[in-house]
């Protein structure tokens, strides 16, 4: 599958996921793979990959963690089979999103679940495609998300997000029929 082009004028940088979002999600799904962290604000998984790496993190028997290379591939390009996958991606540089939603979709059979928090994007074309793709489940309100330089909350989110559930190949869609009988209301 192609990837497809970014959207021009992407609104955000890169900002953590808000701990108490991940863990929500997390007692849900159960991740072990953050697909596209970075390596100081990655969530609590046995695995990650950041732009250039892929890590495993294991305990130490004092009670902290060490953190081994396991691979020189990067979320990308390493492989997502058999994983619980969190993805919350970077939004720059342009084309990250398409990217990631392009890579979800076509890890969503290999992998045990696919699960990435994205911006709600209407207009653009990779929402087409994760619309066809995921289940979506839209957020109350705005994640204040961690700013990547100050650690701090960000107060000032403007975009809504969604949560997004990958399917291999493309979900199956109800038309609705009314029963047998039922009286139509004209609008």
């Amino acid at each position: 599958m192609p990837l497809i082009p970014a959207s021009k004028g992407s609104a955000s940088a890169n900002y953590g996921t808000p701990r108490h979002l991940f863990d929500f999600l997390n007692r849900r799904f159960r991740f072990d793979y953050d697909a596209l962290a970075a390596l100081d604000n990655r969530m609590p998984v046995k695995f990650f990959s950041t732009p250039d790496r892929t890590y495993e993190v294991k305990r130490a028997p004092a009670g902290g963690e060490r953190i081994a290379r396991i691979s020189e591939l990067d979320g990308f390009t390493h492989p997502w089979t058999g994983r619980r996958v969190f993805v919350n991606p970077p939004y720059r540089p342009p084309g990250m999103i398409a990217r990631t939603v392009t890579k979800a979709i076509l890890e969503a059979g290999n992998a045990e679940i696919v699960v990435a928090i994205l911006p709600v994007d209407t207009s653009t074309a990779w929402w087409q495609l994760l619309i066809a793709h995921a289940h979506l489940e839209y957020l109350a309100g705005r994640p204040a998300f961690i700013d990547h330089e100050t650690r701090l909350p960000l107060t000032n989110s403007t975009v809504p997000i969604v949560v997004a559930q990958f399917h291999p190949g493309p979900l199956a869609w109800k038309r609705y029929a009314p029963p047998r009988g039922a009286r139509l209301v004209a609008t």
